[in-house]
């Protein structure tokens, strides 16, 4: 009689990746690595052709604009300071930084989302 392991019915492939089980198939890893790229490349650029154009031209400073400034500023620091840890992570196929930096990771992005 074969002995399977616990987790033989997933329905989500687990493959151990030096130690640490995956918790998708490696090709969902290199989707989500790529849209992720897409989705840093964009925010960066285009929230900050916003901030640029904000700054340059002073008749945008109406209170709706303000708003919206505040908006464009958390989702450029996002695009800064939380896409290229989440894409280096789908490229490892794990969290390599730490657990420090894993909860300073998840409150400034709570923190972000938020604002």
């Amino acid at each position: 009689m074969t002995s399977y392991p616990e987790h033989f019915n997933d329905t989500v492939v687990r493959v151990v990746d030096e130690g640490f089980p995956l918790l998708m198939p490696r090709w969902g890893y290199v989707v989500s690595a790529f849209v992720l790229f897409l989705i840093g490349f964009f925010g960066f650029f285009l929230n900050l052709m916003v901030i640029l154009l904000m700054f340059k031209d002073r008749q945008l400073w109406t209170p709706l604009n303000i708003i919206l400034f505040n908006l464009v500023c958390s989702d450029f620091s996002v695009s800064v300071l939380g896409n290229p840890l989440t894409l280096i992570s789908a490229l490892f196929h794990r969290w390599i930084f730490g657990k420090t930096m894993c909860v300073l990771y998840g409150f400034f992005m709570a923190l972000l989302g938020i604002n």
